[in-house]
């Protein structure tokens, strides 16, 4: 064995690839693997590089040669874990999330970092998924091109209006990954894509195209933990400048566990206190963190001066299946996910406190709750 030559590129992370952020390598499975390629364009007798972490260095071995464009090898692996292919003393790099039983390498020509990997890892299935995805998209639009350049259509930019289609390299691409994202479960790269459509949402220039993406967009946020909604805040796709301190209330319709209508703002002037409180109870994290106790014992004590209202967050399926825990006090829910609500009153902080005229006093967290409800609510002894 040799010290990988490439050592320092493969921890900046230099690989050009996001399976260095899928794998986890934790909860290892030592099993025994096979690699099969079978690619173009790349001479007979090239060197398979074999490289695999050690020590937190990459090792590498010449594991076998191409012949006829295929390639062969069996090797000992632990799944999840992520390995690095080379050809020769080529610097290019094709990482493999590796999986036990056969891993199908495919490719046409000698850039092995283009180079398609396909196992039963279920996130480099999802990977591939995403990146089929891309090449539909490229494949149809250069196909809608043709067509309206023959019929001398123009095809660089066109105004969006009353659900016409609309055309534009961009919106072309948010669109059709907005129809495959809904029907993906989260995960990084479902996070990472819907950072590239933010993006893309800001570079179109026709007002009514921009507010019809967004909104696309902003429906994929469901599926985000609620958690990392906080790093969206300053992104382009709530409507109106977030509430602050002094704001009056805004108000929403949402619907109570018997499906009866709500209002956000119904209980402003009955001279009491107002707690909103948001809360994905579907999220394991956000219940792990969340203050029942403080919230149970304020409510006890304190009722006859403060109201409480959690606004779920929750999806309409998982808020209407009557699994989720109920609270005694005010949960209303608006069948949306509740993410207007949310990200207009701050995704940064799950609770808000409002006076009794209904007025922003101050907002707070989990972990500084007690701290921020006693110096809002001057009755809590």
């Amino acid at each position: 064995m040799r010290k990988a030559i490439l050592t320092i590129l493969i921890l900046l992370g230099a690989i050009g690839s996001n399976a260095q952020d899928l794998g986890a390598q934790n909860n290892e499975t030592t099993s025994i693997a096979v690699f099969d390629g079978n690619v173009k364009n790349v001479p007979n007798g090239t060197i398979v590089n074999f490289w695999f972490p050690e020590n937190g260095d990459y090792i590498g071995e010449a594991v076998t040669k191409i012949n006829k464009g295929k390639f062969h090898f069996k090797k000992k692996i632990n799944e999840n874990t992520k390995y690095i292919i080379t050809l020769g003393e080529d610097t290019k790099e094709l990482p493999i999330l590796a999986a036990s039983g056969t891993t199908k390498i495919t490719g046409n020509n000698d850039d092995c970092s283009h180079w398609r990997v396909e196992n039963k890892n279920p996130m480099v299935i999802e990977e591939n998924a995403y990146k089929d995805r891309r090449k539909l998209i490229q494949a149809e639009y250069e196909k809608e091109l043709k067509l309206r350049e023959k019929k001398g259509q123009t095809a660089t930019r066109s105004v969006y209006s009353g659900g016409n289609l609309i055309f534009s390299e961009e919106q072309f691409y948010i669109s059709s990954m907005y129809e495959f994202m809904k029907k993906r479960p989260y995960s990084k790269l479902y996070k990472d894509e819907l950072k590239t459509l933010m993006d893309l949402t800001s570079r179109v220039g026709d007002f009514l195209s921009y507010t019809h993406l967004k909104k696309l967009v902003k429906e994929l946020f469901v599926k985000l933990p609620f958690s990392q909604l906080g790093e969206y805040q300053t992104y382009y796709l709530y409507y109106g400048d977030v509430l602050d301190v002094g704001d009056d209330m805004e108000d929403f319709t949402l619907y109570d566990h018997k499906g009866f209508e709500h209002h956000l703002t119904e209980l402003n002037g009955n001279g009491k206190y107002l707690l909103l409180e948001f809360c994905r109870k579907e999220d394991k994290g956000v219940m792990e963190t969340r203050p029942e106790n403080y919230l149970n014992e304020l409510y006890d004590k304190y009722s006859d001066y403060f109201d409480i209202v959690t606004v779920n967050c929750d999806s309409k399926d998982a808020w209407t299946s009557g699994k989720l825990p109920c609270d005694r006090w005010n949960e209303w829910n608006d069948h949306k996910s509740s993410l207007d609500v949310l990200m207009k009153y701050s995704t940064l902080f799950r609770y808000v406190f409002v006076s009794t005229k209904g007025k922003i006093m101050g907002f707070g967290n989990p972990d500084d709750f007690m701290d921020k409800a006693k110096k809002h609510f001057a009755f809590i002894q």
